[in-house]
């Protein structure tokens, strides 16, 4: 038996008001298991509280005028679903064929792109676990603009080959033991070399020899005989 025009268009009317529809993101909550968003689907029909099933693993709280994807649980208006927000305002563009980047609305990005990975980050990086591991079969690099820091209870260099140090001002500072070992050790200055221990010592530049003291003054000795084996 052959439908009604009524039936029809009531049949129409109801498959187009639970078809997945387009929408503007208006506001967020993300404090409840899931997140859920105002959201804006025809002009004028604002729709509280649907949830936005995100991928495991990966949270993000998108921004108002963002772009989503809504469905309708079991058909029901009242029952909106978000199953995906993009936002074009801040698309990270350009990726070559099978690169995956995240990004915010800052210009921070991660991107796995074809010659390796970039991280870039407007403000602080921040890697925190038990135990972070660098491992590199050629070279790892670190530039910073003003300054690198290492803390921690112990820190150790080992180089097989050789460990150099290049600055305008090289400081070692020890509280307690300070020691300097090698089958042939070198101090170099080009304008002086000075050692003293609680500021009595010697000093030398490339004209004389100086010995120096600090406290009371005392009666200039020289230096003790090289011993005889």
């Amino acid at each position: 038996m052959a439908s009604s025009p009524r039936a029809r268009n009531r049949a129409r009317r109801d498959q187009a008001t639970s078809a997945p529809a387009r929408a503007v993101v208006h506001t967020t909550d993300a404090a409840g298991k899931i997140q859920r968003l105002q959201v804006e689907a025809m002009a004028g029909e604002v729709m509280d509280g649907a949830e936005h099933l995100q991928e495991y693993g990966f949270a993000s709280n998108p921004l108002p005028g963002a772009e989503a994807v809504v469905t309708f649980g079991a058909g029901r208006r009242n029952h909106p679903i978000v199953l995906a927000v993009a936002d074009r305002r801040y698309r990270l563009r350009a990726q070559a064929a099978g690169e995956v980047a995240i990004y915010d609305d800052q210009g921070q990005y991660v991107l796995l792109a074809r010659d390796g990975i970039r991280v870039f980050s407007a403000q602080i990086v921040t890697v925190t676990g038990r135990e972070i591991a660098i491992d590199a079969t050629e070279t790892v690099a670190m530039t910073a603009g003003q300054r690198i820091s290492l803390v921690a209870p112990e820190v150790s260099v080992e180089a097989a080959v050789r460990f150099s140090a290049n600055a305008g001002i090289v400081e070692l500072v020890a509280t307690g033991l300070a020691r300097l070992a090698g089958s042939i050790a070198r101090l170099h200055g080009v304008l002086r070399a000075i050692w003293d221990a609680g500021g009595t010592g010697m000093s030398f530049t490339p004209a004389a020899r100086a010995y120096h003291y600090t406290g009371t003054a005392a009666a200039e000795l020289p230096p003790a005989p090289e011993e005889i084996p």
